[in-house]
């Protein structure tokens, strides 16, 4: 096998299982206690991608056919465009999350406000006698 091909075939492999990963992250979100091991293994095809880069030469990354560039970029894309809608989910979790935090402590103040008007002491009774 060429180098050109082995260096499509490893690169393919690779950008599918980081898209692999992209996919589990976006419908994992609710089940965050996942998120770090994936985030790591995806960290670490990442790794492998930048080293595949580096060890490839040019020669063979210039010489694959145009279909195959265009394969590649559509799986990079892919993966960016994951990542972008998952960016989106986050932020609107997390803008729920905050909307729901400050509806509980805008509930817990009014009822904190409710229950303090009764005495906190007897001082305010003995007035009568």
């Amino acid at each position: 096998m060429d180098l050109t091909q082995e260096y499509y075939q490893k690169k393919k492999a690779l950008l599918n299982q980081c898209l692999r990963l992209s996919e589990d992250i976006a419908s994992g979100l609710e089940q965050w206690e996942n998120l770090e091991s994936i985030l790591l293994e995806r960290e670490g095809i990442l790794d492998q991608i930048k080293k595949l880069e580096l060890e490839t030469t040019e020669e063979a990354k210039r010489s694959l056919s145009q279909e195959k560039r265009r394969d590649l970029d559509q799986s990079i894309k892919l993966i960016l465009d994951f990542d972008q809608d998952t960016i989106k989910a986050m932020r609107k979790e997390q803008e729920d999350i905050m909307s729901s935090l400050k509806a509980n402590i805008q509930e817990q103040k009014t009822i904190q406000y409710g229950t303090s008007t009764q005495p906190t002491s007897g001082r305010l009774m003995n007035y009568g006698l």
